[in-house]
């Protein structure tokens, strides 16, 4: 069996790291999108939640305000 030359699999391995690499852009990019649709979903649910307490406050229930308040920062009421 004849050697491959150095050279030959010095390409053939830059090759495989040039894929292995636009599959990372690859990915990086998948989870950028996910990222903002998340952003964008929890946006959109904190906008949810403040209507909500509001209509809550205005219907008699203010406990449910300040844990609703609470939630939004990440603490425990």
């Amino acid at each position: 069996m004849k050697p491959v030359p150095l050279e030959v699999t010095m390409m053939k391995r830059i090759g495989e790291l040039k894929a292995d690499l636009q599959n990372c852009y690859t990915a990086i990019s998948v989870k950028d999108a996910e990222n903002a649709r998340l952003k964008a979903e929890v946006e959109r649910l904190t906008k949810a939640g403040d209507a909500m307490a509001d209509r809550l406050m205005y219907q008699g229930y203010p406990a449910t305000v300040p844990a609703w308040l609470a939630a939004k920062e990440g603490r425990k009421s």
